[in-house]
């Protein structure tokens, strides 16, 4: 729309809503949830002339689904970069083994006793006469069998360069701050990740940029790798969408990392099954199956896409531990799902713009304001207001 207003007392929001009543009688599936709205005003308009030469209206722009041939490239990037010499290495650990062999000798005949010369024998035992046989003697020798790969171990930075692994997370935090936003990275040096929390990481083809700092994490943290909850979620192992049902689309594989080997081994076998689909994906569910897997579990960090929405919120009443939700993307929009997870479950949202938090404390009725983004809380859930 534009900016330019013939009367003053017009008001522009009004009109906008009017609209977007209009577009959703047409496009009724554009009101699930599932799609990023953004509103331009026009501002180079000084008279109604020019205002009606401008574009008012909706453009909607359709994004390509992922498929086989992007998961397999996506799994390409993810091997290329993890194998970079400043992320460390993988030393294979071989074990050597000998086994025994037994090898006779003969070493010619046992001499013949001079009164038995004739009968071409050795001896005599019990009145029975014995052939003359070949004297043997037994050899002992130890072989080298082909050695085995019985595993492989990750060394970190510092024992490779003889440097800090504090310093190289640090530039580690530049090198990727360079190829994509590292909303990840920065977030976790700070988040108070406490013992039995479950972190459940959206996998889906959108998220690529986000698991490869969730490795390099796992990689570069100073301490000594402790083992860590996770539940991976690629929403349906490459389930058709229309057999996906609320709380049985599966693609979901909880474990505990006890180092970046384990991590980033359950991360391809879970990428590898499935890329995702539509557009909304389980994340509740993958909670749920992850405290089922950990059911002393505290609290739940969900990793995911500010831009997806979520398919199973209906099941959120379920969860009854606090669900921090980390936002991943260019961090100019959330989707409301993620601020009425957190709200009902009495979390937190995480952005590269900051925290938001006390939602649960926001009576009914408030706005809440985020860059461009404006959410009305509307009989206890937060709605978008364009």
């Amino acid at each position: 729309y534009s900016k330019y207003r013939a009367s003053e007392s017009f008001k522009q929001p009004e009109l906008n809503q009017a609209r977007f009543d209009t577009l959703l009688k047409y496009l009724p599936r554009l009101a699930r949830g599932y799609v990023l709205f953004n509103a331009f005003e026009q501002t180079l308009a000084k008279n109604e002339s020019d205002a009606k030469k401008l574009f008012h209206g909706f453009a909607i722009e359709y994004l390509d689904p992922p498929d086989a041939a992007s998961s397999s490239e996506e799994l390409m990037l993810l091997d290329k970069f993890l194998s970079m010499d400043s992320l460390g290495h993988y030393e294979t650990l071989v074990e050597e083994k000998t086994k025994t062999r037994v090898e006779l000798v003969k070493k010619g005949y046992d001499p013949i006793l001079k009164k038995y010369k004739e009968q071409n024998i050795v001896r005599k035992s019990k009145g029975l006469l014995i052939p003359r046989k070949p004297h043997v003697d037994t050899m002992i020798t130890e072989v080298k069998q082909k050695p085995k790969i019985v595993g492989r171990k990750f060394v970190p930075p510092d024992k490779i360069f003889g440097i800090d692994p504090g310093s190289m997370s640090e530039e580690m935090f530049r090198y990727i701050g360079n190829r994509f936003d590292s909303t990840f990275l920065h977030f976790i040096r700070t988040y108070p990740l406490k013992e039995k929390t479950l972190i459940a990481v959206d996998v889906t083809g959108s998220m690529l940029p986000y698991t490869i700092q969730v490795c390099m994490w796992n990689r570069l943290k100073c301490k000594p790798a402790e083992k860590q909850r996770y539940v991976l979620f690629n929403d349906g192992d490459r389930k058709k969408d229309n057999q996906k049902k609320t709380g049985q689309v599966g693609g979901i594989y909880p474990f505990v990392a006890d180092s970046a080997i384990t991590f980033e081994k359950n991360l391809r076998m879970v990428m590898a099954k499935g890329f995702g689909g539509d557009c909304p994906e389980n994340n509740v569910e993958a909670i749920l199956k992850g405290i089922i897997k950990f059911p002393d579990t505290r609290r739940v960090l969900m990793i995911a896409d500010s831009y997806a929405g979520v398919r199973d919120m209906e099941l959120l009443n379920k969860v009854k531990v606090p669900v921090d939700v980390l936002l991943c993307g260019n961090g100019s929009y959330i989707h409301p799902h993620y601020l009425n997870m957190a709200r009902s479950t009495g979390g937190k949202v995480f952005t590269m713009q900051g925290e938001i938090k006390d939602l649960l404390s926001m009576k009914e009725g408030s706005t809440l304001l985020f860059g461009k983004a404006r959410f009305l809380l509307k009989n206890g859930t937060f709605v978008p207001v364009y």
